[in-house]
């Protein structure tokens, strides 16, 4: 087993987050929350697991993870080849838990605590 993430189209973030994934070559395997079910330690999406983290990684680690990963398998050492790649700052994305009213909003990774219902 391979990296897993877990995201929902209905988060912009998640959006974001794939677009950046298909534009790196990251291998990762895609499970959409929406229509597929999923583990219960997933609370809040875009949530990344694998067999060699410690625990899930969750919002802006899992774009780090993947800006890493671009160099990591680059042929380069070079870190200034790849300008294109947008990672949110830390300002901009808290990975705070999130009530329905506020789901997706700026600021805030999407929350799929059975207290949120996804569905605005």
């Amino acid at each position: 087993m391979g990296q897993i993430l877990y995201y929902s189209l209905r988060c912009k973030y998640c959006k974001e987050l794939l677009d950046l994934i298909s534009k790196s070559n990251v291998k990762v395997e895609k499970v959409n929350i929406d229509v597929a079910e999923y583990p219960d330690y997933v609370k809040s999406v875009p949530t990344l697991v694998s067999p060699t983290f410690t625990k899930p990684l969750v919002g802006k680690p899992i774009f780090d993870w993947v800006y890493n990963q671009t160099y990591f398998n680059n042929t380069s050492n070079n870190i200034n080849i790849s300008k294109t790649i947008k990672i949110p700052k830390d300002s901009e994305l808290l990975t705070e838990k999130v009530n329905k009213e506020k789901l997706c909003e700026k600021n805030k990774f999407c929350d799929i605590t059975e207290s949120t219902n996804l569905l605005i």
